[in-house]
């Protein structure tokens, strides 16, 4: 080894920080002193306490490391542990002190996850007061980021199954029992209590419910073992529809909180046609800072358009003057929305291309000279061919 030997030995590296590095990393500090999220971090670790032991770090330094490593890379843990350990920036923060994995696990879990809007909120309120930042106009948008979910195990809400589910109840249960008028759904715990009446009925006339080759069934035992049958797919289904809920149509088998969307880049087609486990994520933004964020099971971005700025009130205290956004946002229940709240509207309407190319010719009328008048009162200019 004539090239790559070390000759020397060294007692330790000089690797100090320069001093413009030092200051941003002290006013990142302050930032996190004065933003109030102190109160968070110390709830959430006396409540560990008090359970037994002690915190076997300084819970405020290694969340400034972390908060300071999801910034600088990917986040991992693992490479959050490298950082403290090499880094001599995250040396600094740390005081040089290195937790281990399993330490920043624990802290993260239970801290940074548990209560993670309340310290985004916290530090961007002090971000937005310590520089003065106006941020009376914003604008929304979202995108959908895929679940780490198995992508071929995906279940959809089994609405026309159900009915059809239904409907042979139904007729079953409405030969031997009388049922209300317009009576058209049977949860299980009815079609259970109607089963055993059904047995019961079974047993008086002395008839056997065993099936198999040797025994010719009557009408009454076929339909109590069909009816049977039907409370295991009534059990079934409405296990599907209480995972998902009122407001999706389906969930994925390995993360049951993910719903099957349509994704902007698809690695099948290209094309964003396939379905893949996903979350949807909005975004406030002004002034290049994502003021208020939220992730939800929707497909459509048009209804998550009030939830977020419903957060955004919540953190605030008020809402923006301004607000732009694409046509995806663009619906009458959004646009009520905000005028009842005096926000200004800048969201661009679904169908603004075809108003603009002249497609819905009733949006349009005629003055007394025969012009062409839009909406906003413009006359039509005739162009040259």
């Amino acid at each position: 080894m004539a090239y790559f030997t070390n000759f020397q030995d060294y007692l330790f590296l000089c690797s100090d920080l320069s001093s413009e590095e030092k200051q941003k990393l002290d006013n990142y500090l302050w930032i996190l002193e004065y933003s109030g999220v102190s109160r968070i971090i110390a709830e959430t670790v006396t409540k560990s306490i008090e359970k037994g032991g002690r915190p076997s770090h300084n819970p405020f330094r290694l969340f400034s490391a972390m908060l300071f490593a999801f910034s600088k890379h990917s986040g991992s843990l693992r490479r959050i542990e490298d950082s403290i350990r090499f880094d001599t920036r995250f040396m600094y923060l740390m005081e040089q002190k290195v937790p281990s994995y399993s330490t920043i696990s624990r802290f993260y879990n239970n801290i940074v996850v548990a209560r993670q809007r309340e310290i985004f909120s916290c530090i961007m309120k002090e971000i937005v007061r310590k520089y003065n930042i106006d941020i009376s106009e914003v604008f929304i948008d979202g995108t959908k980021l895929e679940a780490n979910a198995n992508k071929y195990k995906f279940v959809w809400k089994p609405r026309k199954k159900h009915d059809k589910l239904n409907e042979g109840l139904r007729s079953i249960i409405s030969a031997y029992f009388h049922l209300p008028p317009g009576k058209k759904e049977f949860i299980s715990k009815e079609v259970a209590q109607f089963l055993s009446m059904l047995k019961q009925k079974i047993t008086d006339r002395n008839i056997s419910v065993v099936s198999g080759s040797g025994h010719r069934q009557t009408q009454i035992v076929k339909d109590y073992h069909s009816l049977e049958k039907m409370l295991l797919k009534t059990l079934q289904y409405e296990e599907i529809e209480a995972i998902c809920g009122t407001e999706r149509n389906s969930y994925y088998k390995t993360d049951k909180d993910a719903t099957a969307m349509c994704l902007k880049t698809d690695y099948y087609s290209g094309l964003g046609s396939n379905m893949h486990a996903a979350y949807s994520l909005q975004i406030v933004v002004s002034k290049g800072l994502i003021l208020d964020y939220l992730v939800s099971q929707d497909r459509s971005d048009s209804k998550t358009f009030i939830p977020l700025l419903n957060n955004y009130h919540a953190d605030y205290g008020s809402f923006p003057e301004k607000l732009c956004a694409d046509s995806g946002y663009g619906s009458l229940d959004n646009y009520r929305y905000m005028a009842a709240e005096g926000i200004e509207n800048y969201v661009k309407p679904q169908i603004w291309q075809k108003m603009v190319r002249g497609e819905y010719i009733d949006l349009y009328s005629f003055d007394e000279e025969q012009n062409l008048i839009c909406l906003n009162g413009r006359k039509a200019v005739k162009l040259d061919s």
